[in-house]
């Protein structure tokens, strides 16, 4: 977001002059790549582009187990090789 909000205050709208992007990616010590990826989808969707989407819970669910129903199973031989 910030490189983003960088990149809009050295523009000359509509144009992003040479040598612009180098300096914020050296700048926020990031590849030049990220920050024409950013600049490009920023143009194509705005702020809301840039924003992380993964910001919500994501991963693997935890399962709630009953200890009462694991204690009423039958428990397995482990003592046969």
């Amino acid at each position: 977001m910030a490189i983003y909000l960088k990149l809009l205050s050295k523009i000359d709208p509509p144009l992003l002059h040479r040598g612009v992007s180098k300096a914020c990616a050296l700048k926020f010590d990031v590849p030049l790549q990220r920050v024409q990826l950013i600049w490009f989808n920023g143009h194509n969707g705005g702020i809301e582009a840039i924003k992380n989407t993964y910001s919500h819970n994501y991963g693997r669910k935890k399962v709630q187990i009953d200890s009462e129903a694991i204690k009423t199973t039958y428990p397995m031989r482990t003592d046969f090789v």
